[in-house]
């Protein structure tokens, strides 16, 4: 493994983030992530509770890990999410916009009608 990526794996482990995504789920912080793989590649992480920047950075860890065991395409869940503070909102912005420098696709789904109008007039949702 590249020392780069080693150092992005023990930080995310230091913040107690599981690196593997097999359909469990872990809970850190008030926030709760579950992942699995859909059929056509791409890679769903599912988080729960209030999306600030603690739960941003957390994410962030995650779809790091992700992108760096080979996962190119995530789709981050966000159902059961109903309240993003603008910092949550600054973290996954430069987060899907650092993924697709690096040749990746961030995208989101199942967004409640108050997260989706905010992603909107922030730009994070594709048209």
């Amino acid at each position: 493994m590249r020392p780069q990526i080693d150092r992005e794996m023990e930080t995310a482990q230091a913040r107690g983030v599981t690196m593997m995504c097999d359909g469990s789920t872990t809970r850190s912080s008030g926030t709760s992530f579950r992942c699995e793989l859909l059929t056509d590649g791409a890679e769903v992480l599912a988080a729960t509770g209030y999306m600030n920047a603690e739960a941003g950075r957390l994410i962030a860890d995650r779809v790091h890990a992700l992108f760096n065991r080979g996962r190119t395409r995530i789709l981050v869940d966000l159902e059961d999410t109903r309240l993003v503070n603008h910092h949550g909102l600054l973290m996954l912005r430069a987060l899907r916009d650092e993924i697709a420098r690096r040749g990746g696709w961030l995208g989101f789904r199942n967004l409640s009608v108050t997260v989706a109008r905010t992603f909107e007039l922030a730009g994070l949702l594709d048209t």
